[in-house]
């Protein structure tokens, strides 16, 4: 199967996801109505699927809680990994395997089955994206490629004075298992890889920090408090490792 037979796919919709500690990942059965006890992450109205999961919410009859919302589906499950609430998506294929949990939405037009994510899960499924888009963008431009920022935000948790963000290592080393498909197996001309960023820093845009993507943990909230100390966390390690195997050595 190639990539462009994948893109051709349709998409089924909707299906659930739940964070695995989620009190509706026991279920093997959820309404709308119980599935809105609970805040929802949807999308926005940028996306072209927030009118179908609009119209079956209607037809329902049902108002969900609404937390936040988002135009992309990989952002949408890391709300729901990080416990922000539920949210109905499409079923993305990849996802079809132990580590997914079936339930069925009981509704009068039994409208489609729902999926629960579980840990395991997490920022798994976005990756594949990246290998498309650069196919894609090799296709359309034959041009060299270089991506400059990759990197996931997360709020870091100190535990005796370290920082175990497995998540991290888990997300970029999915990423650049992409990448290597995509340079090896697709014949993408890809110059180079940035991951974003080396040090935890202050978002420009809302001056928040305590929303950290870097390898270096800085002891600073986003009250402006704290003694600035810098601390490695496990992911620096690991990208250490990762650039001195070139890339080979994973895990």
């Amino acid at each position: 199967m190639t990539l462009n037979d994948e893109l051709d796919k349709p998409l089924s919709l909707p299906k659930l996801y739940v964070h695995h500690s989620h009190p509706l990942s026991k279920k093997d059965h959820v309404s709308l109505q119980e599935l809105c006890q609970y805040p929802l992450i949807a999308y926005s109205k940028q996306s072209g699927l927030e009118p179908t999961i609009a119209a079956m919410l209607a037809h329902e009859q049902v108002k969900p809680k609404i937390k936040m919302a988002a135009i992309e589906d990989h952002t949408i499950i890391g709300f729901v990994h990080w416990g922000f609430g539920v949210a109905i998506i499409p079923h993305l294929p990849q996802l079809a395997n132990d580590r997914v949990k079936l339930l069925h939405l009981d509704t009068d037009k039994n409208w489609h089955e729902l999926f629960a994510v579980t840990k395991n899960n997490h920022f798994m499924t976005p990756s594949l994206g990246l290998r498309i888009a650069l196919n894609q963008l090799q296709d359309r431009y034959h041009k060299p490629l270089f991506i400059v920022e990759n990197g996931l935000g997360a709020y870091d948790k100190v535990e005796n004075g370290k920082v175990h963000d497995d998540y991290r290592i888990d997300y970029l080393r999915n990423y650049i298992s992409e990448m290597e498909k995509a340079v090896e197996l697709d014949g993408v001309d890809l110059m180079g890889y940035l991951p974003w960023g080396c040090i935890d820093l202050v978002s420009a845009g809302t001056g928040q920090m305590e929303k950290r993507y870097g390898f270096i943990y800085v002891d600073k909230n986003d009250a402006g408090e704290g003694t600035l100390a810098r601390s490695r966390k496990d992911s620096f390690f690991w990208y250490k490792k990762v650039i001195e195997s070139n890339g080979k050595d994973l895990d």
